[in-house]
């Protein structure tokens, strides 16, 4: 009987990875330039941090190994209502479990948000709050030896499925998350660098074919 349950629930786990595959089937992301002019990224220059557009890439560099740094960029849409596919692709020439590099989203201010980060080996997900970090969940993954890196994120309902690699393979996934906010953006931590190369994102509308 034990076993029957088992199976049943792996057949479950697997139908259920499938059902949200297919959502990146059915709505493809258009990949932008990190310059587009659909997206507005914050730059700066500062004593610990700084971001900077450098010929087709957007520069993102921590000079602190006590610090993180980030840039966001503002989208208009209902975050909490809607569902959507973020696509993010960057080059990170340096990996290290030290200095780990990721995404933000759900990006309310610089001490409210929440960000998967990955190093050479291990992946976290991190959420400030009021500036406090908390690891809310942490694993292993393999990237190989690959400069350019593109993760996906999936958001249906409160789920979240993240993806690596343009073959989309599953990373990992956050269950009974709210988001809130629409703005998303590029992180480090450590002193590190990452360049921006590209960004895309489409609305999950069930019905969109039939309207077309």
């Amino acid at each position: 009987m034990n076993r029957i349950f088992i199976i049943m629930l792996l057949i479950y786990a697997s139908l259920d990875v499938i059902a949200q595959e297919n959502y990146l089937d059915k709505y493809p992301v258009e990949i932008q330039e990190i310059m587009s002019p659909n997206f507005e990224w914050t730059q700066y220059d500062k004593d610990n941090s700084e971001c900077k557009f450098r010929k087709n890439a957007l520069v993102l560099k921590c000079k602190d190994n006590k610090s993180y740094a980030y840039t966001i960029t503002e989208l208009d849409f209902d975050a909490s209502n809607a569902d959507y596919i973020f696509v993010y692709q960057f080059d990170a020439t340096d990996l290290d479990d030290d200095h780990p590099f990721g995404i933000i989203y759900d990006f309310k201010n610089d001490k409210n948000f929440q960000t998967l980060c990955m190093g050479k080996k291990n992946f976290q997900i991190l959420s400030y709050e009021d500036g406090r970090e908390n690891i809310i969940k942490e694993g292993l993954y393999k990237v190989g030896n690959k400069k350019k890196i593109i993760l996906t994120l999936l958001k249906k309902g409160k789920r979240l499925d993240f993806y690596l690699g343009s073959q989309n393979l599953p990373l990992t996934t956050l269950r009974n998350y709210e988001i809130k906010n629409s703005n998303i953006g590029f992180y480090v931590k450590g002193k590190t660098k990452i360049e921006m190369t590209g960004i895309g994102y489409r609305l999950i509308i069930e019905d969109e074919e039939e309207t077309e």
